[in-house]
């Protein structure tokens, strides 16, 4: 149960919640911790002092927001605009807004304040947790860091009467602000404090970390329509230029955001507001002209270096299949490209140099030299230097080809030209290439070969996954059972995946894909693996209250403690870092209360 408090007055402008919450729980005789109590979200966790440095972070993670507003009569918004909800909820892409990262060691533990306010409205300002603000520009002063009279550094988990320091009681207000600020700092300071007001009291559209990536780079392009790297580095990116780029790209493996930081100091360095930057529409020219340059830009400067090819040597006839990363014979490999007319397909090394990612072109090398028809199966993976399934498929290729004067593979009937065109017509209908592998038309697997690898089925295989993007082989009632096989999965905790959803289907992983269903199985699968992380985390909770009790009174070590509630350190802190954060200062302060005790 949970009483509703009389307030005496409303939150003030730019006030933090945590200074709210202190005054209302000091104005009624109670500590800040037992109000947390009344409207905390989770009924079976125990407040504790470390959890104070989250109210002003993400509250909705920790506090129920109505039980909140009913007591002390405060509405959402300004409960938003009172702590850092606004800016996490503008560039996190994640459920959890406790997760979020653009704001990852820019919110101060310690107090900064300055004296005059303290003095005239006893409040604890939201901007004074923002590291990077060191003044108050309305009293044009610096930001005190301790206590001016017992000289200590004041911790908000401490604080429980305002404008008081927890360690001899003295006023912090009681002290000469220093007004010695040079210009270009009162400047900065003054930029920097206008554009955190902002972002604390936006609550329009979001932006994906693709997004944020992108308007950075347009700024530092000087908002030009067609993306120059030697502009952009001219103008100083302080971050890693590469990873920005992945990242408006995404090319990323794992999605990062760009840290608030990066974006501030770009900003500042070009002179444009965050309003501005909220504002800006891309053309689509500049966007086009970056992705060009990742994918695009390698294909039309290269051209195909197989021999025999009709586009031998001629550039912007490849095409660029995707931006993936590989190791091939201790090389590593990025910047996939392919040939339509041969089927070769290519790769830049290290150093942007073309390699080939097939073995055609090496085969090519040795069979123009050598017959190996005559050639037992062991001599001649010795001679090529492959195995017998990658010779077959090259002897295959070149005699659909007519490459070679002798014949590469004997007893095998000319190419029929309907039953090319009948699979030829099958491919571009949408027919797995698995599934045409066992037509009863082929008298063995070197005649699937000589059709498989023929000029014409060759380029409409490369060619025909961009068709497929487009949604043409989509088809929305098997997407509807696909999805709801999931949302069934979902809600009885079965394992989700392309094996087990094709079973229960009636259908195949091969047809999903091709169906273009693939993308809605990973979608529930990472719902279902970021809902047993929660489930998870919450019974961490409980193990850790657990253990807490039982061991009152004595010392308690982390290695034991970690290992009684069966979990690694390092997977907490990378799924749910505040709480072990949270459970290292509870480890501390218990302790400190048990070497007390003692």
């Amino acid at each position: 149960m949970f009483k509703k408090y009389p307030i005496k007055r409303r939150i003030a402008h730019d006030e933090s919640l945590l200074s709210y919450l202190i005054s209302v729980a000091d104005s009624h005789g109670v500590d800040i911790l037992i109000l947390l109590e009344m409207i905390k979200l989770n009924e079976k966790f125990r407040m504790h002092s470390g959890d104070l440095k989250r109210v002003d972070f993400y509250p909705g993670s920790i506090i129920n927001l109505d039980k909140l507003c009913y007591v002390t009569s405060l509405k959402h918004y300004e409960i938003n605009n009172s702590t850092f909800t606004n800016v996490i909820n503008i560039f996190n892409e994640s459920a959890k807004g406790e997760s979020c990262r653009v704001l990852n060691n820019m919110i101060r533990e310690n107090l900064f304040y300055c004296p005059d306010c303290l003095k005239n409205s006893k409040q604890l300002s939201l901007l004074w947790k923002i590291d990077g603000i060191n003044m108050c520009f309305e009293h044009r002063c610096k930001l005190l860091s301790t206590c001016c009279q017992c000289l200590e550094p004041i911790k908000y988990k401490n604080i429980r009467v305002i404008n008081h320091c927890p360690h001899c009681s003295k006023k912090l207000s009681d002290v000469k602000t220093d007004k010695d600020i040079s210009e270009n700092e009162l400047n900065y300071q003054e930029w920097l404090i206008d554009n955190w007001k902002y972002l604390l009291n936006y609550s329009g559209n979001r932006l994906s970390s693709s997004e944020t990536a992108l308007r950075i780079l347009y700024v530092l392009n000087e908002q030009q329509n067609k993306y120059s790297k030697e502009l952009v580095k001219m103008n100083g990116y302080q971050g890693r230029l590469e990873q920005l780029l992945q990242c408006a790209r995404g090319t990323l493996t794992k999605k990062k955001a760009v840290h608030i930081s990066m974006l501030l100091s770009t900003l500042y360095s070009q002179g444009i507001h965050i309003k501005d930057f909220l504002k800006l529409t891309l053309p689509t020219e500049f966007i086009d002209s970056l992705h060009e340059k990742s994918i695009g830009h390698w294909a039309s400067t290269n051209s195909c270096i197989a021999p025999w090819c009709l586009n031998y040597g001629k550039k912007g006839l490849l095409i660029a299949t995707g931006s993936m990363n590989s190791v091939k014979r201790g090389k590593a490999l990025t910047y996939y490209m392919a040939c339509p007319e041969c089927g070769c397909e290519y790769a830049l090394d290290s150093e942007k140099h073309l390699v080939e990612r097939t073995y055609f072109i090496h085969a090519f090398t040795i069979l123009e030299k050598i017959n190996i028809s005559k050639l037992t199966w062991p001599e001649k993976e010795k001679v090529m230097g492959l195995k017998r399934d990658r010779i077959r498929r090259v002897l295959a290729y070149f005699q659909s080809r007519r490459t070679f004067a002798y014949e590469c593979i004997d007893c095998i009937p000319a190419i029929d030209n309907q039953l090319l065109q009948l699979l030829v017509d099958k491919i571009q209908q949408g027919t797995d290439i698995q599934e045409i592998r066992f037509w009863q038309q082929w008298i063995n697997y070197d005649q699937y070969l000589l059709y498989r690898f023929h000029h014409k089925v060759i380029s409409i295989l490369i060619t025909n996954p961009y068709l497929q993007k487009s949604g043409k082989n989509s088809d929305p009632c098997f997407k509807k059972l696909i999805t709801a096989t999931c949302e069934e999965f979902l809600k009885n905790n079965i394992n989700i995946n392309l094996p087990s959803v094709s079973l229960a289907a009636g259908t195949s992983s091969t047809t999903i894909r091709s169906k273009d269903c693939s993308d809605v199985v990973i979608s529930f699968r990472i719902k279902q693996t970021e809902h047993r992380r929660e489930k998870l985390i919450q019974e961490i909770e409980q193990k850790v209250i657990a253990y807490f009790d039982k061991h009152v009174g004595e010392k308690i070590f982390s290695q034991k403690l970690y290992a009684a509630i069966n979990v690694q350190y390092p997977y907490l802190k990378l799924h749910a870092f505040w709480l072990a954060e949270k459970i290292e200062q509870m480890r501390k302060e218990h302790n400190l209360q048990a070497h007390d005790a003692a």
